[in-house]
Parts: structure tokens; C-alpha cells; sequence
């Protein structure tokens, strides 16, 4: 048989070893989590600095406050004691002093924000510091890998372009194996070639000796269940001007009793045990077929036809 190279990959992917000893050397930090954390700490430092002259700003306000109020006292007790000054000038000093206490409140509550401040900036710098050094040991974060393409775009694409140039064998009498053009009538055909697929789809991709072991273990198995003399196909011919298409019915399944089997509520496809009357029966061709197009994803859902 003729290897089709063009269907594997080409290059065969490294193999890593699994067993490696520790590595002495550092960790290349990522370059641009170390940026952004440098410019989070700059503007963090900022801030405290911004925090700092505020807060300097609001202590010697407090005390200017201070001093006013207490020149403003003085000069109350000097205007009291002087019996030759106007009421209205005495009062003039007593609204002056309470002026000063109310500045002086404003900057008591002024430093007490500033000191608010210069705490929260504080332990701003410091988490942007730790976030710095954290950086500094991070390795980049590796970028997820693409899922590979896939190399056939259904199963009837691989049967036909793959499968049947790779499976040339003679039929008819003289040659005890059989085949079928409708090879997607008939259930097992489906289960087999899909299994045969999904497996083609990943050994391609692993380094040789992947497709003679897919070979072996997937194609051939799978090739010859079907084309024996008793398979699947046994009911088919697809000798040249000579067609016929005779697809079997499956065995029939009689329901076991209620009660004797653990039912999983949720699994996806259930049986007939929700529907079945007391009593054991048969299952219907159809519903076996269908079913079976279903669990292979080949049934469109909302108008029930087969897509193959």
C-alpha cells in the first residue's frame, strides 16, 4: 500500500524529556509585566509626594491657626480691659477671635486628611514595590496553543479521500469480503469509520511510527470487521455494474426489568425505559437507526434529518 505522507505532519513534534533536573539558571522575568509595574510604582511614589506636601502644607496652616487664634485672644483681653474703647470696637475683637477658631477647626481637619492621606500613599509605594519585585521573578506566561486543523472536513470526506485509496482490495466471489457505496446506512459503518477518524486526526500528528501503528491498530481492525464475509456489509455487493444494497436490521433488545440496571439521570442519551410499557419488548429498527445517528452527532436536531 502506497503511504500518503501528504495526510501526516510533516515535521514531527519534539519529544520532552520527563524527567529533568532543577535549573540553576534565573528566571526571565516577562518584560512587560515588569514595565507596567515600574510605571505602578512611579506613579505610586508620586502620589506620596503629592500626600507629602499637603500634609506639610496643612501642619503649618495649623499652625498659622494657632497663632491667630491666640493674637486674637490677646488682643480681646487688652480691648476688654481698656474702658475708653467703643462697644463696637470690642466686639470687632471678639468676632475676630471667633474668625481665627473657625480657621483654626478647618485646619485641624485639613492635617487630619492630609495624614490620611500620606498613610494610604504609603502603603500604595509599598504594594507597588512588592509588585515590582513579584514581576521581577514572574516568568512570561505562555501563549495558549492552537488547536490544530483539522484535516478532513467530515467522515464522508475521509472515507472517500483516505479510507477507500488506502483499502484496495479485490471483491466479489473469488475474494471473501464486501463492501458498500452506502456504507452510511448502515450503523456500525458509522461507528467505526468515525472511530477510525478521530483517531487518524490525532496520531497524524505524533512523530513515526503513528501511521503504521494507526495502520494496525485502527484502520485494519476496523476494515476488516467490516468487509468479512458476515459483517456488516454481508447483506451488500459492490462489484462493478453489479450493485446491491441490502441493509440488515440490527438484533433486537428486549428491555431488561425495570429496577436491575442503575440509571444515570444524567447522561445524555437514555433508552427506552422512559417510554416501554410493563412488559419487555423489541426495539424498532428505526429508533435503533436514528439513535445510533444521534450518539455519532449526525442528526440535525431541529428538523431530524441524517447529515452524512
Amino acid at each position: 500500500m502506497e503511504r500518503n505522507d501528504d495526510y501526516f505532519s510533516d515535521e514531527p513534534e519534539e519529544l520532552t524529556p520527563t524527567a529533568a533536573g532543577p535549573s540553576d539558571s534565573p528566571v526571565e522575568p516577562d518584560p512587560d509585566l515588569v514595565t507596567a509595574a515600574q510605571e505602578a510604582l512611579l506613579v505610586a511614589e508620586k502620589a506620596a509626594e503629592a500626600a507629602e506636601t499637603e500634609h506639610d502644607a496643612a501642619e503649618d496652616g495649623l499652625a498659622d491657626a494657632e497663632g491667630a487664634v491666640a493674637v486674637a485672644e490677646f488682643k480681646v483681653d487688652d480691648f476688654e480691659a481698656d474702658s475708653e474703647l467703643r462697644e463696637w470696637e470690642k466686639a470687632a475683637a471678639r468676632e475676630e477671635l471667633n474668625r481665627a477658631k473657625r480657621s483654626y477647626t478647618r485646619a485641624v481637619e485639613r492635617l487630619a486628611r492630609a495624614k490620611a492621606g500620606l498613610e494610604v500613599t504609603a502603603t500604595a509605594v509599598e504594594q507597588a514595590g512588592a509588585d515590582l519585585d513579584q514581576a521581577k521573578t514572574t516568568a512570561p506566561t505562555a501563549e495558549p496553543e492552537e488547536a490544530p486543523q483539522q484535516r478532513f472536513a467530515s467522515l464522508p470526506v475521509f472515507v472517500e479521500e483516505y479510507v477507500v485509496p488506502n483499502w484496495i482490495h479485490k471483491l466479489g466471489e473469488s475474494y471473501a469480503g464486501v463492501w458498500c457505496t452506502k456504507w452510511w446506512e448502515h450503523t456500525e459503518a458509522i461507528t467505526r469509520l468515525e472511530a477510525t477518524w478521530e483517531a487518524f486526526e490525532v496520531m497524524r500528528l505524533q512523530p513515526p511510527p503513528s501511521l503504521s501503528t494507526w495502520i494496525r491498530d485502527h484502520l485494519d481492525v476496523h476494515m476488516r470487521a467490516l468487509t468479512a464475509p458476515h459483517g456488516v456489509f454481508h447483506g451488500c455487493n459492490a462489484r462493478e455494474n453489479d450493485h446491491i444494497h441490502d441493509p440488515r436490521p440490527p438484533w433486537t433488545v428486549a428491555n431488561p426489568p425495570e429496577g436491575l440496571f442503575e440509571v444515570n439521570g444524567d447522561a445524555l442519551v437514555h433508552g427506552r425505559s422512559e417510554t416501554a410499557s410493563d412488559e419487555p419488548g423489541e426495539r424498532d429498527d428505526a429508533e435503533y437507526d436514528l439513535s445510533a445517528y444521534e450518539m455519532n452527532g449526525t442528526v440535525n436536531k431541529e428538523t431530524g434529518e441524517v447529515n452524512v
